[in-house]
């Protein structure tokens, strides 16, 4: 009936594989080598329809948490760009990449894109 409540959707985030967003509206995420010792090297791509629909910044920023989801590196990038990430200061164990279109538009975000990368020494 009526008040039933509105199920909004939820967007589900893949931390295994990379996996191409169907609907195309999510950031793609290369992130290797994955485990990593002391750098990691991340790829962030757009969709490839996304340029003829949207106008873009082109400007991505690169985040890389800790497991417990603490902000540890903050770092802008273009869009095909790789960027290597230091690792050497971090402790062993599993973090998170995420990726994010740096836009003031926010009815065109695009959803971030988020990786899990295994430190391991």
């Amino acid at each position: 009936g009526l008040n039933k409540k509105q199920e909004k959707s939820i967007n589900v985030i893949d931390l295994g594989h990379s996996s191409l967003d169907i609907e195309g509206n999510s950031l793609l995420l290369n992130i290797f080598p994955n485990p990593a010792e002391n750098v990691l090297y991340v790829t962030t791509y757009y969709p490839k329809d996304y340029f003829l629909k949207y106008s873009t910044s082109d400007i991505i920023t690169i985040q890389l948490y800790s497991s417990i989801g603490n902000k540890l590196i903050e770092i802008e990038s273009k869009a095909g760009e790789t960027i290597q990430i230091p690792l050497a200061e971090f402790t062993q164990g599993v973090y998170f990449v995420r990726v994010n279109e740096k836009s003031a538009n926010l009815q065109q975000q695009i959803m971030p894109a988020v990786k899990s990368v295994v430190i391991n020494r």
